[in-house]
């Protein structure tokens, strides 16, 4: 019963998701001047938050995580991604839509840990690694 069940269901499945797809929600990524009027602001802070990886301070390569993935997170939000967190609201982007997708989530992993793992250091390497997969993002998003 099993070797015959188990293929109807899984065709049954696919049936099915093929049937409810055209009412899934389709999420545009992309920048729209309307949406984000301060483009120029946005370069400038983000030049600011580049800035304190010259610093010689762990503190200051940590700050400077925090603060790119903020403006990150105020840009999805602009765009009009909705959701509690970041993390919902990039369950929301499909990979396909957002290229960038996978570095934003490894980024925004090392931000929690910087935000809510007691002790936490990060190296000059690795804030430089997450803040070149911010600049990525924001490339991708075309705010700077």
């Amino acid at each position: 019963i099993a070797f015959v069940l188990i293929p109807v269901l899984a065709v049954a499945k696919i049936w099915l998701l093929n049937q409810i797809s055209p009412f899934r929600p389709r999420f545009g990524v992309f920048y729209r001047p309307a949406d984000v009027t301060q483009g120029e602001f946005i370069k400038k802070r983000w030049e600011e938050i580049s800035a304190r990886l010259e610093a010689a301070s762990d503190a200051e390569w940590s700050l400077a995580v925090i603060e790119a993935d903020n403006l990150v997170d105020d840009i999805l939000k602009r765009i009009g991604l909705t959701g509690e967190t970041m993390i919902e609201r990039l369950s929301r982007i499909n990979v396909a839509e957002f290229p960038a997708m996978q570095e934003l989530k490894e980024a925004h992993h090392v931000r929690n840990n910087i935000a809510h793992t007691p002790g936490y250091k990060i190296s000059r390497q690795e804030a430089e690694s997450v803040m070149r997969k911010y600049r990525k993002v924001l490339e991708d998003l075309e705010v700077i």
